[in-house]
């Protein structure tokens, strides 16, 4: 395992000397190319195009420790485009060719001196949850290789969890990113939609389709936000204040497990002089139904649209078994129940913006479980808690936390549309307050 430490210090390895950090990408990448067999943590491993934007940097001399990310590696998920090279959606059938032109995040990434260094494996057209793919393999979850990844974008999970690199661009549609960062033990940050440009990035159902990123830290995840949005919108936090927090309900919690709803509530109590907490007061809100419904309304729209651009019977059979009957299902419900099922999303989303308009942040547990095992089936309610914040186009981030008694637990914090430095800082003042 090659450890590459934060971003803080690749930015100073890269402006102090910038020859040790080519001989030091030359070693990452080897030792990428090493484990990749065995983890299936990449699709494709960039080397040529790292070594020539490590060698474009050296060149460009002291101006470069001027930008943000100079010499930064980053895993980029295989959904979005890099000029000169296909682009799988961890798929065979799905795959799209060359691309001519890169996805406007690449193209922000390069600007701010960021160098990819491989295209990341993922579920499936970016249609599932479990890090498990028919094509390229189960991708390994560092933490433990006897449990899942999670999914879709579990290879950039992976590989900051494995220590290849600080920072990763996932996407996330139902809780893409925040799913495998939490069962991973990384940070992961969904931002308000369309605050990261989606443009270039496959879709799956544009409404929801959110560039996320993924780091070791939530100070690493500020830090990026602020270094894409210099070229691209800002998101500015309002004034400090009191934290104000809402907090889930038993009735909430039906769909964790006894462990995950005894840890969430030990660090609500924990929190009681940390900020001023409230339950979430929408007692008929059903987490597991609107991301159910939501997964349905994704899928259908996702299996029409393909099925109008290929021969769907001969199509299926090259899919993995998952995804095809997935498919198969969205395309067998009825036009009533789709539109029943839109109508619960509109309620839902406007419940949840309405709940924070007098809250900073809601705070929940990211997976109703800790861990899945590797040949264990995946939970239906995996993507209960994350998928409303898609749903409602909100910011969440979710990160690791250890409690008393050494446990563990992911949380995660939804808050308003365009606050999203302000729910990092949130974020990162509850770690800190559990920490203690």
């Amino acid at each position: 395992m090659t450890q590459v430490g934060g971003i803080a210090e690749w930015r100073r390895l890269g402006a102090a000397a910038p020859d040790r950090t080519l001989a030091r990408m030359e070693q990452l990448l080897s030792s990428m190319s090493a484990v990749n067999p065995a983890d299936r943590i990449y699709t494709l491993i960039l080397d040529r195009r790292a070594q020539q934007r490590v060698r474009a940097l050296q060149q460009l001399g002291a101006q470069v420790a001027q930008w943000p990310l100079a010499g930064v590696p980053v895993a980029i998920k295989d959904n979005i485009e890099i000029a000169g090279y296909a682009t799988s959606c961890g798929s065979v059938a799905l795959a799209r060719p060359v691309a001519i032109s890169d996805a406007a995040m690449v193209s922000v990434l390069d600007a701010v001196g960021a160098i990819m260094i491989g295209k990341t494996n993922m579920d499936e057209a970016a249609l599932g949850a479990s890090g498990r793919n028919d094509h390229f393999g189960r991708c390994t979850n560092p933490r433990d290789r006897q449990l899942l990844s999670g999914g879709s974008s579990s290879g950039c999970a992976a590989a900051v969890a494995v220590g290849h690199v600080p920072l990763a661009i996932g996407t996330d549609t139902l809780g893409s990113v925040r799913i495998p960062a939490a069962l991973c033990r990384v940070v992961g940050f969904k931002p308000t939609h369309g605050l990261l440009s989606a443009s270039g990035v496959v879709p799956v159902y544009p409404s929801f389709d959110t560039v996320g990123i993924m780091t070791g830290s939530i100070a690493d995840a500020a830090y990026v936000v602020r270094a894409l949005c210099t070229v691209q919108r800002a998101s500015a936090p309002p004034p400090a204040g009191a934290v104000r927090l809402l907090c889930l309900t038993d009735s909430h919690l039906v769909h964790a497990d006894a462990t995950t709803s005894a840890a969430y509530r030990w660090s609500i109590d924990a929190l009681g002089n940390s900020a001023t907490i409230q339950e979430l007061r929408l007692p008929a809100f059903d987490f597991m139904a609107v991301s159910r419904a939501a997964l349905w309304e994704v899928a259908g729209t996702f299996a029409r649209r393909v099925a109008s651009d290929h021969q769907l019977r001969t199509l299926l059979p090259q899919l993995s078994v998952e995804l095809a009957q997935v498919l198969e299902r969205a395309l067998s419900m009825s036009g009533q129940r789709l539109d029943a099922g839109r109508g619960e999303l509109a309620s839902a989303a406007g419940l949840l913006r309405g709940a924070l308009a007098d809250a900073d942040a809601l705070l929940t547990p990211t997976c109703p479980v800790d861990s899945v095992g590797a040949r264990e089936p995946l939970p239906k309610s995996i993507s209960a808690f994350v998928a409303a914040a898609n749903i409602a186009g909100l910011p969440a981030v979710t990160w690791p936390q250890t409690l008393s008694g050494h446990r563990h637990i992911s949380l995660q914090l939804i808050g308003r549309a365009g606050e999203d430095l302000r729910l990092l800082e949130i974020a990162q003042q509850i770690r800190d307050a559990l920490a203690e």
